[in-house]
């Protein structure tokens, strides 16, 4: 049937009255609210951003006599204005509620509201909508060992000119970690080491002092700023000078000791102790160094034919303690006095920082064949029947890891010839001449590797006193700072115990210890990037 133009022409008008009269009472507003919807959900998202930053900002100033609350308020209004500036859109009427829980995790709650004017739906005597924001920050008083590798590649620039990797790490150490902990909330240490290891803060006086009690001397306490105090942890930092080997081992484990002692006085004290127990340990190298005990009663590596007169130990003889260092291929050195039994009452924490490489006689080894502090081992040394398997803390020096989990990397992450000789399988010996430094290599390597194992399973909870209900679940975090000449990034992954990511695959990850970051920094700017990530992970800083 043919449509009239007529009736064609009457159904046009019918829909140009209807779109007439829908235009002001439906288009419109619809149109309007749109528009007045979009303004004001970016102003909430700008109200949220705010929020966000006040959570994070008061967050970090908990536990210091700032008042939280006041703090927030602050950084709220600053940094969402409702004086007319661009980006808020007129927003005014701003109020917030916050709300602050103290404790060893400290919580700042914020929750806000603002009104945002509408545009087009005043025709419908809607003036104004109200957004929200709600945030939270949170901090976590906490316990920490810094452990800072001072050998002597950290001696040498990191590629891009001067300064050197240990001036580096001193102004990072001094500027940024040390900073961002609150006095009278968190306990920070300080452990170096280069071939031998130190407690540099608190500052250990000769003798330092390895028992784990509540009455131990030493361990990180919460006065590490004092201005007042010439041995503060920054005036040890800035002592800190670089030069010998890499003791490794025997550095990790002296910190947790420290963090041992601060534990059960906390524990003694107040009846409970919350805190977060990490060790951060910065590192450019392979452990080159080894704590050992050779005349350990049921543990003596010395022959019967030796001639030392310490050949047989305690009770009888005085423990033959020390620490033996090498390299890839080369023969070992030592034995040398450990650093912590230098008698000298002028050996303070500061002189060894200032002092690094001393590779003094333990003037133990009283007619020993090649034992001494002259040098290499003695290519037909009568001493030892071989490597200990354990070192003088208990970490074992013998294992398989290494063939698999070792892994150099250059300054780019890119996989490089390995130092370790992972293809060759350990024995314990030869323990001098030809071969004896891979030998010597590996158990370093191992030594380390346990000590980290060790430390995080809290091997040592049995023997603390008084009896200690407590496992601490110590976080290893490592910063791996890659020179010239790489680094054993699959060690240092290992020992963080990471979890793995494409960055940084970690085959051995165990789940049921705790697990810490690592990070690999190559220059100053990366460096202070690490510490950061770090620091902001110890303090379980979130908003």
């Amino acid at each position: 049937m043919t449509i009239s133009p007529v009736r064609r022409s009457r159904k046009s008008g019918s829909v140009m009255v209807l779109i007439t009269l829908l235009l002001p009472s439906i288009m419109i507003p619809l149109v309007g609210l749109a528009i007045d919807a979009s303004v004001a959900r970016l102003v909430q998202l700008r109200l949220q951003a705010a929020v966000d930053g006040a959570a994070m900002g008061a967050g970090r100033l908990l536990g210091t006599p700032a008042v939280p609350e006041t703090l927030a308020a602050e950084f709220l209004a600053s940094n969402f204005r409702t004086d007319g500036s661009a980006g808020t859109w007129g927003a005014h009427d701003l109020h917030s509620t916050i709300v602050y829980t103290p404790g060893i995790t400290k919580i700042i709650d914020i929750d806000a509201t603002a009104q945002v004017p509408l545009l087009f739906l005043r025709i419908l005597g809607k003036t104004s909508a109200t957004v929200r924001a709600r945030g939270s920050g949170t901090r976590t008083d906490s316990r920490v060992m810094l452990v800072i590798d001072r050998s002597g590649t950290m001696d040498v620039s990191d590629g891009t000119g001067l300064p050197t990797r240990i001036e580096n790490a001193k102004t990072v150490a001094q500027t940024l970690f040390i900073p961002a902990f609150t006095e009278g909330a968190d306990e920070i240490g300080l452990v170096a080491f280069d071939g031998s290891a130190y407690v540099a803060y608190p500052p250990s006086q000769p003798g330092w002092d390895p028992t784990t009690t509540s009455s131990s001397r030493g361990g990180p306490d919460m006065y590490f700023k004092d201005p007042n105090n010439p041995n503060n942890m920054i005036n040890q930092v800035n002592a800190i000078d670089a030069g010998s080997y890499t003791g490794t081992a025997e550095a990790l484990w002296m910190a947790y000791i420290e963090l041992q002692k601060a534990h059960l006085k906390d524990l003694a004290q107040d009846g409970v102790d919350l805190r977060m127990n990490s060790i951060l340990l910065l590192t450019d190298g392979l452990p080159q160094a080894l704590a050992v005990s050779l005349n350990t009663t049921g543990s003596n590596v010395l022959k019967a034919t030796s001639p030392c007169t310490n050949r047989v130990g305690p009770p009888n003889k005085p423990a033959m303690v020390g620490f033996v260092t090498g390299g890839p291929s080369t023969t070992a050195r030592g034995i040398y006095r450990l650093y912590s039994l230098d008698p000298t009452s002028a050996h303070t924490s500061l002189w060894w920082g200032a002092n690094p490489g001393q590779a003094v006689d333990t003037g133990l080894t009283a007619n020993c064949s090649g034992l001494s502090s002259a040098g290499s081992f003695a290519l037909n040394t009568t001493d030892l029947t071989k490597i200990p398997d354990v070192d003088m803390w208990g970490n074992a020096t013998t294992g398989t890891a290494y063939k698999t989990v070792s892994r150099y990397i250059d300054k780019n992450g890119h996989t490089i010839t390995n130092q370790i000789p992972t293809s060759t399988n350990y024995s314990g010996t030869p323990v001098s001449g030809n071969g004896s430094g891979d030998q010597w290599l590996i158990a370093m390597w191992n030594a380390t590797d346990s000590a980290a194992t060790r430390i995080r399973t809290d091997a040592n909870k049995n023997n603390r006193t008084p009896s200690d209900p407590n496992n601490m679940r110590v976080s290893i975090n490592v910063i791996g700072y890659v020179g010239q000449n790489g680094l054993d990034e699959g060690l240092l992954i290992r020992i963080a115990n990471s979890v793995p990511s494409a960055t940084y695959p970690n085959a051995s990850y165990d789940s049921t210890q705790p697990s810490g970051l690592y990070c690999r920094a190559s220059d100053s700017a990366t460096l202070a990037q690490s510490f950061f990530k770090i620091v902001t992970a110890i303090l379980r800083l979130a908003s």
